[in-house]
Order: C-alpha cells, then structure tokens, then sequence
C-alpha cells in the first residue's frame, strides 16, 4: 500500500475526491496542493485562469479553490463562467485571494461562491477544514 498514508484521514470520504486549485503563485499551490493530498484528496493544480476553466469543464472536480489574480481571465470571470454552464454550477468553488476588500468578497459571495477566503487571514488547517465541510455537504 504505498498510496494509503491519508486513510486515518479519510473517515466516510471517498479517497478519490477531487480537488482542483487555480492558483498562480507556485509555493501557495505547491503548500495547499501537498496539504489536501495527505488528507486522502485527489488533487490538480493549475496556474493559469484559461487553462483553470478549461479543466474545471473538462474534469468537473468535486471542489475548485480558486485565486482572483490571475493570468489570462481573473477568478470572478471564471466562478462566473462556472456557475452559468449547467455542467459545471453545482461545484462548489472556494475563493482564496489577497484580496481582502469588502466589494471583492461580496462580488464573489454573489458570484456564487461558497466561501471566500483571504490569503492573509487563514492557514492551510482551516482550508482543509472548510474543504471538508462543503464536501459533507455536497
């Protein structure tokens, strides 16, 4: 068994739930990325807004975290994209940015993200748990 180091975390959780992360800072990928594989999820990541909407479309990921600022199309334009196509509107999306205003929560609340998440203000234990919570819920 050299892939079962996360079943103590995997209670009722299927080991295969995926996750994509949109992100463009490489370390905040790579940390978020590392953290949710050892909880037991399926993880993909990618840098790019364009390539971020096309996978999400292509493999309908049981959960996207998303960034705001990013290359190509930012993440209010994406989660837009994603909650108007009927394929892709129930994926319950997680933003997580720097930006912190209360306009770009409430425009990304309305959107129809789940939650919205500043960079500044959580640790990688609390979007693990967030991430656990919407997945329960689904």
């Amino acid at each position: 068994m050299k892939k079962n180091k996360s079943t103590q975390n995997s209670n009722s959780r299927d080991q295969k739930t995926e996750i994509l992360i949109i992100e463009d800072e490489a370390a905040q990928a790579y940390a978020l990325e590392a953290k949710l594989s050892v909880e037991g999820f399926k993880v993909q990541t990618t840098t790019s807004g364009k390539a971020g909407l096309s996978l999400t479309k292509k493999t309908k990921p049981d959960l996207v975290i998303l960034d705001i600022v990013l290359p190509g199309i930012d993440g209010f334009e994406i989660l837009k994209e994603l909650k108007e196509d009927r394929e892709t509107a129930d994926i319950p999306v997680i933003i997580i940015s720097q930006m912190g205003q209360k306009e770009n929560i409430d425009q990304g609340m309305k959107l129809g993200a789940e939650d919205y998440l500043v960079k500044s203000e959580v640790n990688l234990g609390k979007i693990v748990a967030r991430v656990n919570q919407l997945l329960r819920h689904k």
